[in-house]
């Protein structure tokens, strides 16, 4: 049996599988899914599906002077979305395989489109600072007292 590729605006796409939180630098586990559908709920073959941030994801987590974020659209952050960007359809099925998100994001939100105009999200996640390889103390404290600050 042949499917035709949905038209502009025809067939539905639903995100099957989303991470429900990440790292960043991190590959995203488990990588997202997305089943696309004609009209008439068939499986799509060989339909090219790009992975984008919405520019509307909330960084939430302050920057180095202490203020936060207040939405992807004013960072470059579509830069910081790594890996393959887009994938194909096998039988209505679009794997995406090593997408990073290399800035943490207190409310990441995945965006799925079509080159015919099809469009879904993702359910949001938060993206969290990647995890540290060591930790070394510099300077010990010298003077040490109950109650009063280390110094």
């Amino acid at each position: 049996r042949v499917v035709a590729l949905p038209g502009p605006g025809e067939g539905s796409m639903l995100v099957t599988l989303v991470p429900s939180s990440g790292f960043a630098g991190s590959a995203l586990a488990p990588q997202p899914q997305v089943q696309v559908v004609d009209t008439f709920g068939n499986p799509v073959q060989g339909m090219r599906i790009n992975a984008s941030i919405n520019s509307n994801a909330s960084l939430g987590w302050p920057r180095h002077d202490g203020q936060a974020f207040t939405s992807a659209s004013n960072t470059g952050l579509n830069a910081g979305l790594g890996g393959q960007l887009w994938a194909m359809s096998v039988d209505g099925l679009v794997s995406f395989t090593d997408l990073v998100l290399n800035t943490p994001l207190k409310r990441t939100i995945l965006v799925f489109r079509s080159e015919t105009g099809l469009e879904t999200t993702a359910p949001s996640f938060p993206v969290y600072a990647g995890s540290y390889v060591s930790l070394r103390v510099r300077q010990q404290p010298t003077i040490w007292d109950a109650g009063r600050p280390a110094l």
